[in-house]
């Protein structure tokens, strides 16, 4: 008799779990939420205006310096100046400052040399200026 009872306990099983997991699951929400609206907006940067060349020398030394106005942009970290010699960039990462002078010797014999400025963001955004065009001695 337990051998009897165990085989039909045991189909009783087996049907139940083939049964069971063939009816599909039912669930519902009796309660509707509104989130609140949310935006996403962009930093906008803006590069430096007015750059100014006020380049001079004395004797075989070239004293190179331009000045600009600040950008107007939020989170700027501060400013590269980028001057292209002779095809060669040289790039100069200059801080959070509106002046940048650099010396050097007198290589370049009344040249014009395109300097801009960039403007530099926390997020690394950047914004490059219009060249201003420093004249060599």
């Amino acid at each position: 008799m337990t051998r009897t009872r165990r085989i039909l306990v045991l189909i009783g099983l087996a049907l139940t779990i083939v049964v069971g997991s063939s009816i599909p699951a039912s669930a519902t929400f009796a309660e509707s939420v509104a989130l609140p609206r949310t935006t996403v907006t962009g930093l906008t940067v803006q590069a430096p205006t007015n750059l100014v060349d006020r380049t001079t020398c004395s004797g075989s030394t070239m004293y190179a310096k331009v000045t600009w106005t600040a950008s107007a942009s939020e989170k700027t970290t501060g400013y590269i100046v980028t001057a292209q010699t002779g095809g060669t960039p040289m790039t100069f990462a200059v801080g959070n400052t509106t002046t940048f002078t650099h010396t050097m010797g007198r290589v370049w014999s009344a040249q014009s040399i395109p300097v801009t400025v960039t403007t530099v963001s926390k997020g690394g955004w950047t914004r490059t200026s219009a060249p201003v065009w420093v004249t060599t001695c």
